[in-house]
């Protein structure tokens, strides 16, 4: 069965790349900050990013949000990642014959 990738690795990069002058004087965003800022960032809706918060990214999902941020999923999610690369059946391409 494919696992869901952590939302938790996402904050640290939030954080770093898109944090503005005016945010919270404290370290990290609240929880409602990221939720919104990430929400902000990917074009997803935040009711979105707070089930991401609660439940998982799927792996669709999180490569979505890996290029939403110039990122691999592999990047984001290492272990993970490779171990799901191997587990996800790739597409059989089908192979035509050139025209004779």
């Amino acid at each position: 069965m494919i696992e869901r990738f952590p939302f938790e690795p996402l904050i640290p990069i939030i954080e770093a790349r898109y944090r503005q002058p005016n945010d919270g004087d404290g370290v990290h965003y609240s929880v409602v900050g990221i939720c919104a800022k990430t929400a902000a960032v990917t074009g997803v809706a935040r009711g979105r990013v707070q089930s991401w918060q609660r439940y998982g990214l799927s792996l669709t999902h999180a490569d979505e949000v890996a290029c939403a941020l110039g990122l691999h999923g592999g990047q984001i999610w290492p272990t993970q990642w490779s171990a799901t690369a191997e587990e996800v059946p790739q597409p059989r391409r089908r192979v035509t014959s050139p025209a004779a």
